[in-house]
């Protein structure tokens, strides 16, 4: 995790925005930028009920977004906060953005429900299976399946993270092994995320920086 001259993201560009007030009310916003230059970033979020408050002026935010250099946040105070049918914010310019590389992505072991389905060579839909995950990281997951995948194939997955939503993307099967349990027999598969859009790529990343605070 190394600091970097500053990697503004751009507009259009999925956000999120934490923020914790004088009082410890702590929110988590979900939106899109506007506009990111040496002035300022302007950005779009959708409201929270009870939450809005928490962007007061002055306040400090952290703002995360992704792309397919890793993960990158910076801090920055609250310059305006207009609530309406979305939450309008300026945060004024950050110092700095850091990143997490791709290759450093944390990962997590944990079961989460994860829906895989094994892809022909024209990208269509083979054959569907349901599977857990063992872990899950920023480009890639593990998963316990009922039957054998195959290195080097693709596959459409949709991964429930529960409250957070569903995210969905095309990933390679990297290996998948056979497994003696107590139970029986099961296969382990490693799948390496490699086309993820923008928006599910920070849900992920977001769920499990969630995830390592618990």
């Amino acid at each position: 995790m190394e600091p970097n001259t500053p990697n503004l993201p751009q507009p259009g560009q999925p956000i999120t925005v934490e923020a914790v007030d004088e009082l410890g009310r702590r929110a988590v916003f979900e939106g899109l930028v506007r506009r990111a230059d040496s002035s300022g970033v302007a950005m779009s979020l959708a409201p929270r009920a009870g939450a809005v408050e928490v962007l007061a002026q002055g306040i400090r935010a952290l703002v995360r977004f992704a792309d397919q250099a890793g993960l990158h946040f910076f801090e920055a105070s609250v310059v305006e906060a207009t609530a309406g049918e979305r939450l309008e914010v300026v945060l004024d310019a950050p110092s700095g953005v850091r990143t997490n590389q791709r290759r450093r992505f944390m990962r997590l072991r944990m079961r989460r429900p994860i829906t895989c389905a094994r892809l022909d060579e024209q990208g269509e839909p083979l054959e569907r299976c349901m599977a857990n995950t063992l872990e899950v990281g920023g480009n890639g997951a593990g998963i316990i399946a009922d039957r054998p995948f195959h290195p080097g194939e693709r596959v459409r997955f949709e991964l429930d993270l529960g409250a957070w939503g569903r995210c969905s993307g095309l990933a390679t099967v990297k290996r998948s092994v056979l497994a003696l349990t107590a139970e029986g027999a099961e296969y382990r598969v490693a799948l390496q995320f490699c086309e993820v859009g923008s928006r599910a790529q920070a849900l992920i990343l977001t769920y499990l920086l969630a995830a390592r605070r618990q």
